[in-house]
């Protein structure tokens, strides 16, 4: 039994904080700092389903941040 599409030529984009980064994603669906995730479906019934992990950038990474307060 097919489900209407409720959408076509779908794509999502996540942005994180500048301190996270998603974790367990392709390299090519990620910004170079990893903290925007950008995600290609095409077309999108009720039933799909989009989920994503993040965890904080490495505390070697986020020290260098000057905009960043760690305290």
């Amino acid at each position: 039994m097919a489900l209407p599409v409720i959408a076509t030529k779908v794509e999502a984009k996540v942005k994180l904080h500048k301190g996270l980064q998603f974790r367990n994603e392709a390299p090519e669906f990620l910004s170079v700092d990893k903290s925007l995730l950008s995600r290609t479906f095409g077309n999108v019934t009720e039933e799909n389903v989009f989920t994503f992990e993040y965890t904080l950038k490495p505390i070697s990474e986020l020290v260098k941040m000057d905009d960043l307060d760690l305290t």
